[in-house]
């Protein structure tokens, strides 16, 4: 059985950290391949780590912000292995500072363009496994969770919320992200605006900042009656690995027509987004418009896609 060597930083508050470590675990069930996962923040490490396993093939969670010391230098080093990279925003484009043998692009909505087809493969989001519990609430509980930026809009969910209920709870999860707000600025002021939102009394905000690990994030989402992302629309952004979660968890979700969310929306039948349906419309529907994801996304489709691109770079 060959070794690929799946490559991550270490940063924990990071969400291409926490995908790359998801599709580690993934990973590491495949029969057909030995997928070894470790975590890497200096080339001198890297180094050591490629000594060790031995690789056929390496593929790097990259990102320039959190993998700067990946280089064209390093990647001459190791060229006679198959070198992939994942990428995690936009598509793959002829990047002069960093030629990677070939690319994996985690948007299943991306059109690649012909000339880039032999070196690029797309495939499908990687779901998790959940077998907790769900807590029945007594007054309709929204929830979200991800980082503090302006973009997630948190505030429009209190606002709607705000205009469809008299009584109902909001509940975020609004831990502060290594790269762009260690400080919590950005986190706080997401509450802040939120609460200018809320004019009933009987709405209430539940906050919390703690950086919680996968299978409380998992709990934290499935206690809700449902889990809204309500982002500004960011053409060119990767989707979203927030609505993995809450996939995971089988609850019902509410999302914007935004490009994050193109690879949900494209695909259901029943209209989730808020621009076409209400929150209340939304928990009525269950979890029926997203059914075909448990499945389409699931860890073990996840790994079988990885196995078939192997079988490609490799061969």
């Amino acid at each position: 059985m060959k070794n690929v060597l799946f490559v991550n930083h270490k940063e924990q508050a990071c969400g291409i950290k926490q995908w790359g470590k998801r599709a580690g675990e993934s990973l590491s069930h495949s029969n057909k391949y030995n997928f070894v996962y470790r975590e890497s923040d200096s080339q001198d490490e890297f180094r050591s780590i490629v000594q060790e396993v031995n690789p056929t093939s390496i593929i790097y969670n990259y990102w320039i912000g959190t993998m700067g010391w990946v280089n064209p230098d390093l990647l001459d080093e190791f060229r006679e292995r198959k070198q992939a990279v994942i990428i995690h925003e936009g598509g793959p484009q002829p990047w002069n500072e960093h030629s990677f043998d070939y690319y994996i692009c985690i948007n299943p909505e991306l059109d690649v363009s012909q000339e880039w087809k032999h070196k690029v493969f797309v495939i499908g989001r990687n779901l998790l496994k959940y077998d907790g519990e769900y807590r029945t609430n007594t007054v309709p509980n929204i929830g979200s969770f991800g980082f503090g930026f302006t973009n997630k809009r948190y505030e429009d969910i209190a606002r709607a919320v705000n205009n469809e209920f008299d009584e109902a709870e909001i509940n975020l999860l609004i831990p502060f992200a290594k790269y762009g707000d260690e400080g919590g600025g950005l986190a706080r002021q997401s509450v802040e605006l939120c609460r200018r939102e809320i004019k009933k009394p009987g709405i209430k905000l539940n906050v919390y900042h703690d950086f919680l690990p996968e299978q409380g994030v998992l709990e934290f989402l499935a206690g809700n009656d449902i889990n809204a992302f309500l982002y500004s629309d960011m053409p060119g952004r990767g989707a979203s690995s927030a609505t993995d979660y809450a996939l995971s968890v089988k609850r019902p979700i509410i999302i914007t027509d935004t490009y994050m969310f193109k690879h949900i929306t494209n695909h259901v039948e029943i209209p989730i987004n808020i621009e076409n349906s209400t929150i209340k419309q939304v928990i009525s529907y269950g979890t029926k418009p997203l059914e075909k994801f448990y499945e389409m996304w699931s860890p073990e489709n996840f790994t079988k896609s990885f196995e078939r691109i192997m079988d490609e770079i490799i061969k």
